[in-house]
């Protein structure tokens, strides 16, 4: 199952809030032809959810889940700032 760190779940709430997002969307993370990638969207059936201050912040599919199996989601710092990092 797939770890998120309390930074990375701050900072993806951080995300969530100057991207003016509605109260009840997430983060969710997808498959693409470049690999995993952060779209905004809901909570769904069948979703792992993983929460931020009794919200609701980051969402993972079904279809998605088994990629994920034994990552972990953190945050780095670079030049740019800090960043989501998935390992």
């Amino acid at each position: 199952m797939l770890t998120v760190t309390e930074a990375a779940k701050a900072h993806i709430a951080d995300l969530l809030q100057k991207a003016e997002a509605p109260e009840e969307a997430s983060v969710r993370l997808v498959r693409s032809p470049a690999g995993i990638e952060l779209a905004i969207d809901q909570e769904k059936p069948g979703d792992t959810s993983f929460e931020h201050d009794t919200t609701t912040v980051l969402v993972v599919g079904e279809d998605v889940a088994p990629l994920l199996d034994q990552a972990t989601l953190d945050i780095e710092q670079s030049e740019q700032g800090a960043r989501l990092r998935l390992s």
